[in-house]
């Protein structure tokens, strides 16, 4: 769909990336509030880059994990508004990011909303509903570093590296270059999607009675 989107011109290569980048801080909020809430004694065996496990309290930790975690995004953020929402948009697209930045674009609001909501349900039906809280460690969902987050990095790397080659050998297609961008974004997405997929289906391993 963003693909498509962005072929047709219903939607500009910054709304697109803008979006993905608005989800990962709403999902950064949501991770705050498991942080906090979480109860379990003992973290998961899991290759993160997380929280000390060791002195703080859930709050403490929380809040160490939103304010770096914000700093982080708000660098990504910087790159994005200046490439993506300048370099690599088109001429006429400058006033329909603007309107997306300040949510006066409905069906932008309204994508937002579906999955803030999504989140929502899952942190009560499942967090909460079946006592997974109960299980986990705050510092379990205090990764600094996830899948969202590896996929910005890469993308806008890989993104303005190519999106540069491109407009300099077919400098008078700009379509060509945003597609190419988009491409990157939808493949490095999907493929840490389906890793991350298969990682967390994975067993738990259980410690023996003796150790």
């Amino acid at each position: 769909m963003p693909i498509y989107g962005v072929m047709v011109g219903e939607w500009t290569l910054f709304s697109v990336i803008y979006l993905y980048w608005m989800e990962t801080l709403v999902l950064s909020f949501f991770s705050f509030i498991k942080i906090i809430s979480a109860k379990g004694n003992i973290p998961h065996d899991t290759i993160k880059i997380k929280l000390s496990v060791h002195s703080d309290s859930r709050w403490i930790m929380g809040i160490k994990y939103l304010f770096v975690r914000t700093c982080t995004l708000l660098f990504y953020l910087l790159f994005i508004v200046v490439f993506v929402g300048f370099v690599a948009s088109n001429k006429g697209d400058g006033m329909r990011n603007i309107e997306m930045v300040l949510f006066r674009n409905p069906i932008f609001n309204l994508t937002l909303l579906l999955y803030t909501l999504s989140l929502g349900m899952d942190l009560m039906w499942h967090y909460f509903g079946n006592g997974e809280y109960l299980k986990t460690h705050p510092s379990d969902h205090a990764a600094f570093v996830d899948g969202r987050t590896i996929v910005m990095h890469v993308v806008i790397v890989l993104g303005a590296v190519g999106f540069t080659y491109v407009k300099e050998h077919f400098p008078n297609n700009n379509q060509l270059a945003q597609l190419y961008f988009i491409c990157i974004f939808v493949l490095v997405k999907t493929v840490a999607d389906v890793l991350l997929y298969y990682i967390g289906r994975r067993p738990a391993s259980v410690s023996s009675p003796n150790t």
